[in-house]
């Protein structure tokens, strides 16, 4: 059973208390965009398994790239099943992994191809 309920503004210390109580974050936001997504950071941040509805017609490199993260779960025919296997993990710190993704595109541009 779900429960929604409308909280409406709060300070950072009661948003990331509510966060810490929620077993998965639910996106509204595109899948290519997940990574750019301050509320998608947070849930991250909190080991929050994400709920993503849909994915974006020819991305594949970047749905193999959420699979692998394992954070994600998409909302297609296997989504009762992965739900039903999502748990929260070890929370991840965005501003690290996002640098160390951004080091990682200059050394595989700077290959010889």
């Amino acid at each position: 059973m779900f429960t929604f309920t409308r909280l409406g503004a709060l300070p950072a210390d009661k948003i990331s208390e509510q966060l810490q109580l929620a077993d998965f974050g639910i996106s509204a936001v595109q899948d290519v965009l997940i990574e750019k997504s301050g509320s998608a950071a947070a849930m991250l941040a909190h080991g929050l398994p994400i709920i993503i509805s849909r994915l974006t017609q020819g991305a594949e490199e970047w749905q193999h790239m959420l699979q692998e993260r394992g954070c994600y779960i998409l909302l297609d025919s296997s989504f009762i099943e992965n739900l039903g296997k999502a748990q929260k993990y070890e929370p991840i710190n965005q501003t690290k992994y996002t640098a160390d993704l951004f080091l990682k595109s200059f050394r595989t541009n700077d290959q010889p191809k």
